[in-house]
């Protein structure tokens, strides 16, 4: 746990895959976060059952997995566990949840029924979960994947607010708009310092803003 603070987030989960992992640059999204909520008077306790690519973190711990598609989170993979084991283990109160760009070629019928299952998953402990849609990748000839993230952008914001309506803390968080492919990226889909540090401004903004806005209307980020 990080020293006290005058708002405790508790056990905090980041959740995805390589890009919460951290690669290529230690820490990734992690470590900018982890600096800017201590600057705003948060503690936290970052949790998961791996410390890879954290080179230089107070607070390791993630579950982050390179390559790993919505099934593999769900269903498990080279005896890590899954979503389902870590969230009973580890109980987070806040989860940070980016995946999917793994699942690429996937149709969005079927991404729609992995996301179901991940987000009941990961939400089955009670926490409240940010969920940031793909970022935006700058493939050759590859506008093809960014027209699919865009349209996993829609289909997140949308399943966001299907959760709400059955009275569960599920807040869409755009990270499609986050990056500018041409200058934030370290290859042709990883963020760079650069572009981890805006992810990391995104969850930020999400986790210290008030959730009820205008009306009483539930606010996304």
């Amino acid at each position: 746990m990080l020293c006290a603070s005058a708002v405790d987030l508790g056990p905090t989960m980041p959740l995805g895959d390589s890009i919460t992992s951290g690669y290529p640059v230690p820490g990734g999204y992690r470590g900018f976060l982890q600096d800017r909520l201590t600057t705003s008077g948060y503690s936290f306790d970052f949790v998961g059952p791996s410390v890879e690519n954290s080179a230089g973190m107070i607070d390791p711990e993630h579950a982050g997995f390179g390559g790993w598609t919505l099934l593999d989170l769900c269903d498990g993979r080279d005896g890590k566990g899954n979503v389902a084991k870590w969230v009973a283990l580890f109980r987070p109160r806040l989860i940070l949840l980016m995946a999917g760009t793994n699942d690429y070629f996937t149709p969005l019928p079927e991404m729609e029924s992995r996301y179901r299952r991940l987000i009941e998953e990961a939400g089955s402990c009670g926490a409240t979960v940010y969920w940031g849609s793909v970022t935006k990748t700058d493939y050759p000839n590859g506008q093809s994947r960014n027209v699919w993230a865009a349209q996993l952008d829609s289909l997140i914001r949308l399943l966001c607010a299907e959760q709400r309506a059955l009275g569960r803390q599920v807040f869409y968080v755009d990270m499609f708009s986050a990056l500018d492919p041409a200058t934030d990226l370290a290859d042709y889909i990883h963020p760079n310092a650069a572009g981890q540090a805006k992810i990391s401004e995104r969850w930020h903004r999400a986790i210290t803003s008030p959730k009820i806005g205008f009306a009483g209307r539930a606010v996304d980020w």
